[in-house]
């Protein structure tokens, strides 16, 4: 049963995103702020309380308008208190796409 939540969502609808979600009975006091950079970034922070994910995405090749395959994405910052860093990279051959991902956490390596 929801019996104390508060929501809160702004946006610009260009550069600026900012959400707010707070229910004491579910110990939640989420706080969601992008600020982006269109077509070369985006910075979003993320916090519940005292956790928090601080993560820049940069961005290039990639043209919502005529989506091909071929893009990269970096990412970098922290997560939980943990270095973060990766990317996500598209790349075409003839009729082929492929996606390749690779994330750092701390010590842990991710990758497909």
């Amino acid at each position: 049963a929801i019996n104390n939540m508060e929501v809160k969502l702004e946006s610009d609808r260009q550069t600026k995103f900012n959400a707010k979600y707070v229910n004491p009975a579910k110990n939640r006091d989420i706080n969601i702020n992008i600020d982006r950079i269109p077509g070369k970034s985006a910075h979003v922070v993320i916090t519940n309380g005292a956790r928090k994910h601080d993560l820049t995405f940069k961005v290039g090749d990639l043209n919502l308008k005529n989506i091909d395959g071929v893009f990269n994405i970096e990412v970098e910052g922290t997560s939980l208190g943990e270095q973060v860093k990766g990317s996500i990279k598209g790349s075409k051959n003839g009729d082929v796409n492929q996606v390749q991902m690779e994330l750092e956490k701390g010590t842990k390596i991710y990758s497909n």
